[in-house]
C-alpha cells in the first residue's frame, strides 16, 4: 500500500506502529519518526496532532495539524483543530492562512 503511493515503507511502518502502540510515549516516538521519514505524510501528521492534543500539548498539536496538506482528505478536520486552538489561544491566523473561516468563528466566540 505504501509503496504504491510513492511513500517510504519505513515511514508507513512507523505510522502503523504509532497508531497501534498502547503506550503514549511510544506512540509519539513512532509517529515522530514517521513524519521525519516522510514529511508529506498527512495521516501521520493527523495522528501526531491528535496524540499531542490528547496529551494537552496544544501548541505542538496545532503545529502538527498545520502540516496536513490542503489536498489531504483530513485537511478539514486538521483545519478545525488548528482553528479551534487559535481561538482559545487568542492567536489570530495569518492573513494568508488556509483557514479564513476560523477568523469569523473566533470573532463570534469573543462576543
Amino acid at each position: 500500500m505504501a509503496a504504491g503511493n510513492g511513500m517510504r515503507v519505513d515511514a508507513f511502518e512507523q505510522y502503523i506502529r504509532g497508531i497501534t502502540e498502547p503506550d503514549h510515549d511510544e506512540r509519539l516516538r513512532h509517529l515522530n519518526q514517521a513524519v521525519a521519514l516522510n514529511p508529506g505524510f498527512g495521516p501521520a501528521w493527523m495522528a501526531l496532532g491528535r496524540e499531542d492534543y490528547n496529551g494537552q500539548q496544544y501548541e505542538q498539536a496545532a503545529a502538527a495539524f498545520a502540516k496536513v496538506g490542503p489536498n489531504n482528505p483530513d485537511a478539514l478536520q486538521a483545519g478545525f483543530f488548528a482553528g479551534f486552538h487559535s481561538c482559545f489561544q487568542a492567536i489570530t491566523p495569518r492573513p494568508n492562512s488556509r483557514l479564513p473561516p476560523w477568523r469569523r468563528f473566533c470573532r463570534w466566540l469573543r462576543l
